[in-house]
């Protein structure tokens, strides 16, 4: 966990990487992740976050979020970090497809409210 925990970078907080470089230091926290002797399971999660991050580093809306969980705070002690969750996305952007799917189920909800004559003023309760 050490290597992705570096990726912080001291932040307490959810951190989002978009840049190409930043998310190029996921691949090497990966690396280091491999080196420090991680086995088994966790090996494999490894291996498939870097082929996708290769597959996917290039595509609109990449983007991988870092949240940390901390312990509950206890009297006289800090929290500490106790799960680190990484979250890799891809092809989150809208495109212009979906754009015009979006109009084309509003203009045939309002076609169907004319066609059944029905009062505009429930429209908000659809």
């Amino acid at each position: 966990m050490e290597p992705f925990v570096k990726l912080l970078n001291g932040a307490k907080e959810e951190i989002i990487l978009r840049e190409r470089a930043q998310l190029t230091l996921i691949a090497t926290a990966v690396n280091e992740a491999k080196s420090l002797g991680a086995g088994g399971e966790d090996l494999t999660k490894l291996s498939q976050l870097n082929t996708a991050l290769f597959s996917k580093i290039d595509l609109p809306g990449t983007k991988a979020q870092l949240k940390p969980v901390y312990s509950r705070r206890q009297a006289g002690q800090g929290r500490k970090l106790i799960k680190l969750t990484l979250v890799f996305k891809w092809g989150g952007e809208v495109c212009s497809l979906q754009i015009a799917a979006r109009f084309l189920l509003i203009n045939i909800i309002f076609s169907s409210l004319i066609l059944h004559d029905i009062n505009p003023e429930i429209w908000g309760r659809i």
